[in-house]
């Protein structure tokens, strides 16, 4: 054991101008960093670790020492106190660069003491596989596991404080070179100042190797595109506390094919999973709204949206391959291309429509698919029932190259972007029997033979 004082070891550290002015610049790098060292009290050295002292009783490691020597592989273990001359000292940070360069040290345990890990604390340290960071710790610095090879896996453990991510220095994130990183388990809060719209360079967003992404249920809230990106991500387990998916959260996570959304989500934004290519999806009871391309691009064939859903924005579903569609009956807004479909490829396309009761707005091209061919050699909608809500339907809704039936039970007629009889083919229409006439006189229902509906059968 060794113990310095502060004058004497200040004294080795600066002892030319350019010393001086390398910690003025250091000075500015935590601010920048958001750490800010107290004033360094004494030092102090046990088993391989260095201490700073604080006169508060708390104290930082900061260096794993062995002379130089940077091959050590044992394993670490930090202690929650350390005594010293009679007196007890809490480790409640890990300094800049505290542990950068042990390429052998296989583990790292952090006691539940610790609240700050510093810029670069584990930097190249190739041999750790995982690690994981207890719930008390409230910020760690950028690039803290940068160039650590070996990491496969972190756990960020179970807690109601939030952890916030340092801001990055040079473009690179915390996890900067970590090509071994395949699980992240999250369990709690996590801010990332670099997680907003338009960042690709977040601590986690762009990331091209995660495959698996845990959260439990401590997590309640995300961030904009804070996933967005990463291109291996194939299994995301999401948590049950959650109320909303946030705008472009998972987008272009391109090998993410199966999803469930928890019970607790209420509101899914807009591109929170765009470009997915989603082939199974449970939506929770209690998602009441589902954003502007939301799910565009996936590849469902089937879908039921529960009876939660009260609105479901331009393009939610656009290209998705349906043949299977259920419509939960608290629906009330279908906004523009929500159900839309421009691929040629897809053959056993939805057939038949039936709009719930509850809807009474259908956008433009809401179900069409007549853009995608020139000729009438594909599948297409052909019956389409409307419910007794329905007051305003868009231009070319349904597309009606295919389309042969609808069937309306609402009492007045829905107001129309376009006629069926621009489409120069016929197309029955049935109705209740107290407003045939009503339908008969107007301009958009007229020159089709208006049937009735008996027992609501057509």
């Amino acid at each position: 054991m060794k113990r310095k004082k502060q004058s004497a070891y200040a004294e080795s550290l600066f002892t030319s101008d350019s010393a001086f002015m390398l910690s003025r610049i250091l000075a500015c790098l935590f601010l920048f960093l958001g750490f800010v060292p107290s004033a360094m009290g004494d030092i102090y050295e046990q088993n391989k670790l260095r201490f700073d002292l604080n006169d508060d009783g708390t104290c930082q490691v900061i260096e794993y020492t062995l002379g130089g020597y940077k091959y050590d592989d044992e394993k670490i273990v930090i202690p929650e106190k350390i005594n010293v001359d009679g007196k007890s000292y809490t480790v409640t940070s890990l300094g800049i660069y505290a542990f950068r360069g042990y390429i052998n040290v296989p583990e790292i345990i952090i006691p539940s003491t610790v609240t700050s890990i510093g810029y670069g604390a584990f930097f190249l340290c190739k041999s750790l596989s995982e690690i994981s960071i207890p719930s008390s710790v409230t910020l760690i610095g950028a690039e803290a596991f940068g160039a650590c090879t070996g990491l496969k896996k972190i756990i960020f453990e179970d807690g109601n404080t939030t952890l916030q991510l340092g801001e990055m220095v040079v473009s690179e994130n915390m996890f900067f070179n970590t090509p071994s990183l395949k699980e992240i388990y999250i369990g709690r809060n996590i801010l990332d100042p670099y997680s907003t719209i338009g960042i690709d360079n977040s601590s986690f967003s762009g990331n091209k190797t995660i495959t698996k992404i845990t959260m439990s249920n401590y997590v309640s809230v995300l961030q904009d595109e804070m996933f967005a990106n990463c291109s291996a991500l194939n299994t995301l387990i999401l948590s049950n506390s959650l109320t909303k998916i946030n705008q472009g959260a998972f987008k272009n996570c391109s090998n993410l094919q199966n999803l469930e959304i928890p019970n607790s989500v209420s509101t899914i934004e807009e591109n929170a999973f765009f470009e997915c290519p989603l082939t199974n999806l449970t939506l929770g009871e209690s998602v009441k709204s589902i954003g502007e391309s939301a799910f565009c691009g996936s590849k469902l064939t089937s879908l039921r949206i529960p009876d939660s859903v009260i609105s479901i924005g331009r393009s939610a579903f656009e290209s998705a391959p349906l043949s299977q569609l259920s419509l939960g009956n608290s629906l009330q807004t279908i906004g523009d291309y929500a159900f839309a479909l421009s691929n040629a490829d897809v053959k056993n396309r939805l057939k038949e429509i039936i709009i719930p009761n509850s809807v009474t707005t259908i956008g433009n091209y809401a179900f069409n698919n007549d853009d995608m061919l020139d000729t009438f050699d594909y599948d297409g909608i052909e019956n389409v029932i409307l419910g007794s809500s329905v007051s305003s339907i868009g231009y070319d809704a349904f597309g009606v190259m295919r389309l042969k039936k609808i069937v309306s039970y609402a009492l007045t007629p829905p107001s129309l972007g376009w006629s069926f009889s621009d489409w120069g083919h016929e197309v029955l229409i049935y109705v209740t029997p107290s407003v045939v006439n009503a339908y008969k006189s107007d301009s958009k229902w007229t020159g089709y033979e208006i049937k009735r509906v008996f027992n609501n059968k057509c």
